[in-house]
């Protein structure tokens, strides 16, 4: 393991050349924003063999209060799949650093599948995910309580052509998207200057929906940085000249990932989330993108679970299911985390009810 301090251009060439579809948090861009807007310091590493990189990691250092550091592997490290006898000596290194940094936990959320499909008789096992289950277990890691990237998604092959696309849709999801076509819903790519909009409607949404989001400044922020790199698209679909919806696309190498979706009270009869969503698809396609990430799916496949209605909204464009193993820690001071983790929960709500009362 060791430090990579070449050029960001470099950087994502080399994730380009270890996977087919690297995870753009782990490029540069994505240290970066974190770094500006959270505090984290990015670190970039490599594993060296036979004179190429065989592996690497962007990592990510923070104090989170005096005296206790923790270390994250945003959807890392990259591992390619087909070398899975890498990930003891990747793990090892890595929790190596981290004791050295005086880390008090490391955390990582490598995305390796585990499996493809809802769980139940038609899921198909990912055998690699297993390999990297078995290597994370033997090493001391366990599976963390704090989750911060959805552990589950939906896959959407582009490489098809558009009536093979729309032949694998729902029906009611091919509808809508004609319907809305016939609405006159009308969708064009944005730029930067629809940002300050698509948070008004993103505003609109999440009070609507009832999820929280983050102030203004974090997402123009968040999106202005991805776009200055060429890694964002927005689109906005308006009705007769009027802005009702919006949806941004992050897109690195051959990977699209539909990130953040708003739409506005009016005219949501017209569909116009369909039809941005085959806007962006077919946008991604011709760009030359063969994957389109519909960026989250439900921790439990049932009802009950808080993000059913959105999945049934994204299972209509035929995806199919991935689901992971989500985040996982290591601690070279089990008692110390055992009381962090205790602990944080009761200081984060108390933290909370104190900002709330200074805001009246």
């Amino acid at each position: 393991m060791q430090p990579f301090n070449a050029s960001t251009e470099a950087w994502h060439n080399l994730l380009l050349d270890l996977m087919p579809h690297p995870p753009f948090l782990q490029t540069a861009v994505w240290g970066e924003i974190k770094r500006a807007q959270v505090g984290w310091q990015p670190r970039f590493w490599v594993w060296w063999e036979h004179g190429g990189v065989s592996a690497a990691a962007m990592t990510l250092l923070r104090q989170v209060t005096p005296g206790v550091r923790i270390a994250y592997v945003p959807h890392g490290p990259v591992v390619p799949e087909d070398r899975p006898d890498l990930w003891a000596q990747v793990l090892a290194d890595l929790e190596a650093w981290a004791k050295q940094a005086g880390c008090l936990y490391i955390k990582i959320d490598a995305p390796v599948p585990v499996a493809f499909g809802e769980p139940g008789e038609d899921a198909v096992p990912h055998p690699p995910g297993e390999v990297f289950r078995t290597h994370l277990k033997a090493r001391g890691w366990r599976p963390s309580p704090e989750w911060i990237q959805f552990p589950n998604t939906l896959w959407i092959d582009l490489q098809a052509d558009e009536k093979t696309l729309l032949a694998r849709m729902k029906q009611k999801t091919r509808y809508n998207i004609r319907l809305a076509a016939r609405k006159g819903v009308e969708v064009q790519p944005g730029g930067p200057e629809d940002f300050p909009l698509l948070y008004a409607m993103y505003a609109e949404t999440a009070q609507r929906d009832g999820f929280p989001i983050r102030p203004r400044a974090y997402y123009l922020h968040l999106w202005g940085t991805l776009a200055r790199a060429g890694m964002l698209t927005p689109f906005v679909a308006n009705v007769e000249g009027e802005p009702v919806a919006g949806l941004i696309l992050v897109h690195f190498g051959p990977t699209a990932w539909y990130l953040h979706g708003m739409s506005r009270n009016r005219h949501r009869n017209r569909m116009p989330n369909h039809a941005l969503q085959w806007a962006a698809m077919r946008w991604a396609k011709a760009r030359g993108c063969t994957r389109y990430d519909m960026w989250g799916a439900p921790f439990r496949f049932h009802a009950q679970d808080p993000m059913w209605g959105v999945y049934r909204f994204k299972k209509g464009f035929g995806g199919r299911v991935v689901r992971t193993l989500g985040p996982w820690d290591w601690t070279p001071f089990p008692s110390g985390y055992r009381l962090y983790q205790f602990t944080r929960p009761r200081v984060l709500r108390l933290w909370r009810a104190l900002a709330r009362q200074r805001q009246r």
